[in-house]
């Protein structure tokens, strides 16, 4: 089951950058593209695992068993609220739910509406970021949709990395307590491997 408490934590990424030691000898042109290309497939590699965030519970409903009578409960919403949701403006909220509002909503219409919040944070590059349903009674036709917004707790090289948590903060255009964004962090790994000597990667972490 889904856990609000257990999302909370793994929105509290840390950064892990591993750059190599420095070569003695200057790298020649073809050890540079070498470098160039393996780091372009770590980029890839982490890109494809930030996918993965969309298959999270909640996400998607799951397909039901031949076996299993499937639910065709609705529920009648009038109003709903986005609590949390403090990077959307009121234009993207309103475009969001609108399509929702005043509609017999179940199952699968509920979690469609979870998968487009979410995936409109993905889009702005805050891969953190999620969105839920709440326990709550739905007779009275108010939905409420809650979003934990994934933050940055801090920064920190590998265990061999020579980079200090200074040096990250500098290469970093956020800053720590701001929304993990996606864009910030590649922005720093590429600064990072400007050095050739460097091969910087990224992992989030919980």
């Amino acid at each position: 089951m889904f856990s609000p408490a257990r999302w909370a934590r793994l929105c509290l990424a840390l950064l892990c950058l591993s750059p190599l030691p420095p070569a003695h000898a200057a790298p020649t042109p073809g050890d540079t593209d070498l470098i160039r290309e393996r780091q372009n497939r770590l980029l890839e590699e982490q890109r494809r695992r930030l996918e993965d965030l969309k298959n999270l519970p909640g996400q998607e409903a799951k397909p039901a068993q031949p076996t299993a009578p499937v639910d065709t409960r609705c529920f009648p919403i009038r109003t709903i609220e986005l609590k949390g949701a403090d990077s959307l403006s009121s234009a993207e909220r309103e475009r969001l739910l609108a399509p929702y509002i005043g509609q017999c909503l179940g199952v699968p219409q509920l979690n469609e509406l979870l998968k487009v919040i979410t995936d409109r944070y993905i889009e702005k590059g805050l891969v953190t970021s999620r969105a839920y349903l709440p326990q709550q009674d739905l007779s009275d036709g108010h939905l409420q949709v809650l979003v934990v917004e994934g933050r940055l707790e801090g920064l920190k090289g590998a265990e061999n990395s020579r980079l200090s948590e200074g040096e990250l903060a500098m290469a970093f255009p956020g800053k720590v307590g701001d929304l993990v964004n996606l864009r910030e962090i590649e922005q720093m790994v590429d600064q990072l491997n400007r050095l050739p000597s460097n091969q910087a990667q990224m992992e989030l972490m919980p």
